[in-house]
């Protein structure tokens, strides 16, 4: 059809045979079968910077994704039966092809092997990833948090009860106690957009605009506000915490739930204490 159909599109068979086995349909699967780090992860947030990358991956290795798998032998065996006239050249014509992309794999392997290195690297079957992939992914499962992480969802749910009892914040808190849920999620996008300039996926959008507790949403704001009115050297560190919190909302329970821990709160007060 696409080669010797009078009415098809009479491609050359050679161009034919290379774009098939440039689907890595030929390409035996362990010699991609690290990219499987890539694959995105039941119930982690399919984030902006996370699309982006999965894109260019689409672009760079086009068939990583393919699951079906035909030896080279019996791909070029059904050429020779089509293309008797290339008959000599189909082998080289798919080994070349197979090369050439096992090339690209093997150097794209050896720069990411400390990321390689890191996935494998677990714990009780817990993996712990520096701070702003553990907040973004946390599960309470496959990903945790160090101690030193969990102490730091303590410290902003601490930082959140002190906002909502600081008599000098009596007029945000105005805006958090007196206005409907509808208002506040208007002031949060106002925050995302011209305060934070976060970018966030649709589904985080989506999850706000489908929050109905109200307290749920003072708290995200809260949050939202102390990062705004505080001076900090660590902007990058607050900013992948917010995305993480908006992005991952088993970090907002977290939150949530600690606000209301009393031992979480003493702990966090006899660290600020000690430093």
């Amino acid at each position: 059809m696409a080669c010797k159909t009078e009415t098809g599109p009479k491609y050359l068979a050679s161009d034919l045979i290379r774009a098939i086995a440039g689907t890595w349909i030929c390409l035996p699967p362990e010699k991609f079968s690290f990219m499987d780090v890539f694959g995105k992860v039941p119930g982690h947030p399919h984030i902006v910077e996370r699309q982006l990358g999965t894109a260019m991956l689409d672009m760079m290795f086009t068939g990583r994704e393919i699951k079906t798998y035909i030896p080279v032998e019996e791909v070029a065996k059904k050429f020779k039966t089509h293309f008797s006239e290339l008959s000599s050249n189909i082998d080289t014509l798919l080994q070349g092809e197979l090369e050439r992309i096992e090339q690209k794999l093997s150097l794209f392997h050896f720069r990411i092997a400390h990321v390689l290195q890191l996935a494998e690297q677990n714990t009780d079957g817990k993996t712990y990833m520096a701070d702003e992939d553990a907040f973004l992914y946390y599960d309470g499962d496959s990903v945790a948090l160090t101690e030193a992480q969990e102490l730091k969802i303590k410290m902003v749910a601490y930082a959140i009860n002190r906002f909502f009892t600081d008599v000098n914040a009596d007029l945000f808190k105005k805006v958090l106690y007196m206005q409907p849920i509808e208002y506040l999620k208007r002031a949060f996008a106002g925050y995302v957009y011209e305060k934070q300039n976060l970018v966030l996926t649709e589904e985080a959008w989506q999850r706000v605009v489908e929050i109905d507790d109200i307290h749920v949403m003072r708290v995200i704001l809260a949050k939202l506000i102390i990062d705004d009115i505080s001076e900090t050297d660590d902007h990058k560190v607050e900013s992948d915490f917010r995305k993480a919190m908006l992005e991952n909302k088993k970090i907002i329970e977290k939150i949530i739930a600690y606000m209301d821990d009393e031992q979480a709160m003493n702990e966090v007060e006899s660290f600020i204490d000690k430093n």
